[in-house]
């Protein structure tokens, strides 16, 4: 076998390129040691087996240095910009887990919304964006892509599954530079039904509103409100509706802050009515801080000012007597007052309260009373005797005040 002569520059080269594009070079002094004797082989200075990518031995001389490889062959292959038909049969690893704390979990994109995109190893492929009204923007070389609906981490592996196919484990940043107040609507037991508007962003803060934020907002629930089975309406990207139950009653009872969910941008609070009503339990809701801090009660009869009052949750009703002005001395009833109260069930209630103003709160002379009661103070025996009688002779007395009258005219 003819051997071929080549110089030791030529065989450094050689042995760097089969080491790195998988050539497999043999040079003339690894013919020579091949064609030796096994014994010859032992006495000749040992040398290095290197396995080419192509599988061909490679045999380099421990006695040569290897040339530096250049630095675009030293260095791993570069994560940037890279089209699918140049990855070969090479798979790409998995997107990078985006992570978030805070309230960047609950934020979800809308349109109108600014952002600023930010790709680990490719700037071109990121910058600043504005959603459009279908929730969409329009990326560099992969076009739209809906963002609507979906919170910072969603959006952050939607854009990296994007680029995909054009960059090898894509870290994808997506930042908002504007923060839209949220739109909350809330129905049922409460003070006043509706949809609000939630700044979330105050002196440079980024705060997002609870449950029982929502529900301060619309005035506090009412004291026929049922907290046990809240439901709150959460749409996703698509339109469709996800229901949380929620126990609000966990965080009165037991201080659950997890049942005081954070609330996102197009969510609507339900609060049920409340089939039946415990006097305990709607004692204890109207020491809750999402109970309204006033509620009305409506006095009539004979009492000093008649009509409607505000007073404070469970206020009992000796003390709404004394905010009325108290009883008229002359004309009332100080032994019953009547009480009516509307059920939840939409049934009303009758009941007579013996009074007696020295009594502490009890349920039989001195309930709590609830928003929208309604107190009867009636008349006294005696006013009641003195108004019919005043009613029998008032005709004669306008009747002999006219004959005087005329009499006088006469005259």
């Amino acid at each position: 076998m003819k051997s071929l002569s080549l110089s030791p520059s030529t065989r450094r080269i050689a042995a760097a390129l089969s080491i790195c594009c998988g050539i497999g070079v043999v040079t003339s002094s690894q013919q020579a040691l091949a064609a030796t004797t096994p014994e010859a082989r032992q006495t000749i200075e040992p040398s290095t087996s290197v396995r080419s990518g192509s599988g061909s031995p490679v045999f380099v001389s421990q006695q040569e240095t290897l040339p530096t490889l250049p630095s675009s062959l030293s260095q791993p292959v570069s994560p940037a910009l890279r089209p699918a038909s140049d990855a070969g049969n090479i798979v790409p690893p998995g997107v990078a887990p985006t992570t978030a704390i805070g309230w960047e979990n609950e934020y979800v994109l809308g349109p109108g919304d600014e952002i600023r995109i930010d790709v680990f190893g490719a700037p071109e492929y990121g910058g600043d964006f504005v959603l459009l009204p279908d929730g969409t923007v329009s990326l560099p070389v992969t076009g739209q892509i809906a963002l609507g609906g979906l919170t910072l981490p969603g959006a952050s592996e939607a854009i990296a599954q994007r680029y995909m196919p054009y960059l090898r484990s894509p870290q994808v940043a997506l930042v908002p530079t504007t923060l839209r107040p949220l739109q909350i609507g809330v129905v049922g037991a409460v003070g006043r039904p509706g949809t609000y508007t939630v700044p979330i962003r105050n002196n440079g803060a980024v705060t997002f509103p609870r449950l029982t934020d929502a529900l301060r907002l619309a005035g506090g629930i009412s004291s026929r409100a049922d907290i046990r089975q809240i439901e709150v309406y959460r749409p996703d990207r698509f339109g469709q509706a996800q229901v949380l139950q929620v126990n609000l009653w966990n965080l009165l009872k037991d201080g659950n802050m997890s049942s005081d969910i954070v609330l996102r941008s197009g969510d609507t609070v339900a609060i049920p009515v409340a089939e039946v009503i415990d006097p305990a339990e709607a004692a204890q809701l109207g020491d809750a801080n999402f109970s309204p801090e006033e509620v009305t009660v409506f006095v009539v009869g004979e009492v000093g000012r008649p009509g409607p009052v505000q007073v404070s949750p469970n206020t009992p009703l000796n003390q709404v007597l004394l905010a009325v002005g108290g009883f008229d001395a002359q004309r009332a009833d100080r032994d019953v007052v009547g009480l009516i109260r509307l059920n939840p069930d939409g049934s009303v209630e009758r009941r007579e309260v013996a009074v007696n103003l020295s009594d502490g709160i009890n349920e039989e002379t001195n309930p709590l009373l609830r928003e929208d009661d309604v107190l009867i103070v009636a008349r006294s025996g005696l006013a009641t005797f003195s108004d019919t009688v005043g009613l029998a002779v008032n005709p004669v007395g306008r009747l002999l005040g006219t004959f005087f009258s005329i009499f006088n005219f006469l005259d």
